[in-house]
């Protein structure tokens, strides 16, 4: 059964729908993740002030009481937890750079108004439940309808660019 040429255009439209929420998905993702790097990052230091010393073998020669040498072996443990939680945060920013960067190349393309409205829709207000055309078009001083046309507009000249 043939799908007819309506439809097959709708079927692309949402494809592209689907790719243009991804990239929104992502860029407030890629924010989080950005975050809690610098989280991590500050956990990392507060732990550098504790380390294991080495003990000389001599008996209570060197000064270093069991709790002190246990909580730097502790703080060194986290570290390299948080060490290895920083290295997949980092490959996850990575990947989400890579994906979304190839969609934003795309929609930046786009004439200024069409670009805008489709930041708006898919990354500013993402998987808003209602009225966000009413917020999209107070922003860009336009009506409802000229900003769904607006995003309709951009939507078709991406099917053929960034379609799957």
């Amino acid at each position: 059964m043939d799908i007819s040429a309506k439809e097959k255009r709708q079927n692309e439209r949402a494809a592209v729908r689907r790719l243009l929420m991804y990239w929104g998905n992502a860029e407030r993702t890629r924010t989080d993740k950005e975050r809690q790097l610098v989280t991590v990052d500050e956990e990392i230091e507060s732990q550098y002030d504790l380390h294991p010393q080495r003990l000389t073998g001599m008996p209570h020669g060197s000064g270093v009481s069991d709790a002190t040498y246990n909580a730097a072996l502790k703080a060194t443990r986290e570290i390299k937890r948080l060490e290895r939680k920083k290295q997949r945060l980092e490959t996850e920013l990575q990947e989400l750079n890579y994906h979304a960067s190839m969609i934003e190349f795309e929609v930046m393309c786009l004439p200024p108004l069409e670009c805008e409205v489709i930041k708006l829709r898919y990354v500013e207000y993402g998987v808003a439940k209602s009225g966000y055309w009413e917020k999209i078009a107070q922003r860009m001083h336009v009506s409802q309808d000229w900003a769904k046309a607006l995003e309709r507009r951009g939507v078709e000249k991406l099917i053929n660019r960034i379609a799957p």
